[in-house]
């Protein structure tokens, strides 16, 4: 299982029920996004040539990934409890996915709390920032507290 990121209105990401992205404002920003394209399943190819498919609403891929079709790569988003999702970053993601989260006056939180910032990267950490709460599912199924 990969590492995601949540583009989220909520204080912690888990909690995005409590200040959801509807799926509609979500549609609607795929719809506004050149960058965007709406899917109804997300394929990936699975050792042994198997082709694992999923159907989500609000799935959308970003076509301008500067790695997209580079042997099928994908970046998809996905609207999920609230919250749009993506897994299997890297920095030129965050960044769409800052962008997307400025449109829909949300931010971007990593799996452990960490919030993403327009460069990529988690913000620093300094005297004045807390550091990042461990996650909920880590600290419940056997990580650090």
């Amino acid at each position: 299982m990969g590492y995601s990121l949540h583009i989220t209105r909520a204080e912690e990401w888990f909690e995005s029920e409590h200040a959801p992205i509807t799926l509609d404002e979500w549609l609607d920003c795929v719809r506004d996004d050149r960058e965007l394209r709406l899917e109804q399943t997300a394929r990936t190819a699975l050792s042994g040539g198997e082709v694992l498919e999923m159907d989500l609403p609000g799935l959308a891929v970003w076509t301008a990934w500067s790695r997209h079709d580079e042997s099928n790569a994908m970046v998809y988003f996905w609207h999920s409890e609230g919250c749009v999702d993506s897994r299997g970053v890297d920095d030129e993601v965050v960044g769409k996915l800052y962008q997307i989260a400025q449109r829909l006056g949300a931010r971007v939180f990593g799996d452990d709390g960490e919030e993403y910032g327009a460069d990529g990267v988690p913000a620093a950490d300094d005297a004045s920032t807390p550091p990042p709460r461990q996650s909920w599912w880590r600290w419940l199924f056997g990580g650090e507290r």
